[in-house]
């Protein structure tokens, strides 16, 4: 059975996201992800259809909403995932064709799944004494014992045996990253530790860097100038005193979460994500404002038609005057 990890980088973007656009990214296009590019939908065909089948609910006692969704919603949760960075559309605009993404967030990496040893090392057999000298049969037997009383100075080493590992994802089971002498990245991110005692294990354990830890943001912590730049080009329409007080909301609301919930391994990362999706939220209020006041009421148009029938009565008036 696969495993499947996503990245401290892609749960950052996750953050804050709607809870179907989540299982949407992790169950519908995570899963089906292929490891050596990134891409989903190239070898592996998806549809909007098999989409919406993820994110069925089951109908159960006390749900009140049941069912699959429709496309149409679930195109707008995947316009929220490429929105937060996590899902690029590299798949043709034109109809009928296939729908491909890329997620640029997720690991890499291609694990070769284990194959049957084709030239198993032979151990070697004895022979039968056929001859018939029996000096010549006592001769080699004191020769066999005297290599058996002698150490041997090239022992064998047994090869350790390598766990399992997924033949797609590159994720390996547990108990191998105990056991590896590689010091190569896991999906996760982590570093493999080198085997105690193993050969090379002192190289390794000298040379390999200690791994990255997650921190709080500072009680005192004031907006970094390169942070307010990036702001300013990725939030249109913002100014310096927009950037400013969403950064004073951003540092609120760090410092006052509780435990591991404010810990994070890159903080710059972290302002990012929060800046999308507080660009998104002031747009999407911008477009309901305007659209309510664009939109008439009833009564409005109501008021508008009386007006326009009033002043073609009197034009119809003035004309029959100007005739008569």
């Amino acid at each position: 059975m696969g495993t499947t990890s996503w990245t401290d980088a892609e749960d950052e973007a996750l953050q804050g996201l709607p809870l179907e656009a989540q299982i949407l990214y992790l169950r519908g296009l995570r899963r089906h992800m292929d490891y050596e590019t990134g891409i989903v939908g190239a070898r592996r065909r998806i549809s909007w259809k098999m989409l919406a089948e993820v994110l069925e609910v089951a109908p159960h006692q006390g749900v009140e909403r049941s069912g699959q969704p429709h496309i149409s919603k679930v195109r707008r949760l995947m316009g929220w995932l490429i929105r937060a960075g996590l899902v690029e559309d590299v798949g043709s605009k034109e109809r009928g064709q296939p729908i491909v993404f890329r997620l640029p967030l997720a690991a890499r990496g291609q694990s070769v799944p284990k194959k049957p040893d084709k030239n198993p090392t032979r151990t070697r057999q004895g022979f039968p004494d056929n001859q018939a000298d029996t000096e010549s049969s006592l001769a080699t037997q004191q020769v066999a014992e005297q290599a058996d009383t002698q150490p041997d100075k090239n022992p064998t080493r047994a090869t350790p045996q390598k766990a399992d590992t997924h033949p797609v994802s590159g994720i390996r089971e547990e108990g191998e990253c105990r056991g590896s002498t590689s010091g190569e990245e896991t999906p996760r991110g982590g570093l493999l530790r080198a085997e105690e005692g193993g050969v090379g294990g002192g190289d390794a354990r000298a040379s390999r860097s200690p791994q990255k830890r997650g921190t709080r943001l500072p009680d005192d912590w004031t907006l970094p100038p390169p942070w307010l730049a990036w702001a300013l080009r990725h939030a249109p329409g913002w100014t310096q005193a927009d950037v400013e007080a969403e950064a004073e909301r951003f540092r609120d609301y760090w410092v006052a979460q509780p435990g591991q919930r404010g810990v994070k391994l890159d903080w710059a990362a972290t302002w990012r994500n929060w800046i999308r999706r507080a660009a998104e939220t002031r747009a999407s209020r911008a477009r309901r404002v305007n659209g309510s006041a664009a939109s008439p009421t009833p009564h409005n148009r109501q008021v508008a038609l009386e007006e326009r029938n009033r002043a073609a009565a009197r034009e119809w008036l003035e004309r029959r005057k100007a005739h008569a």
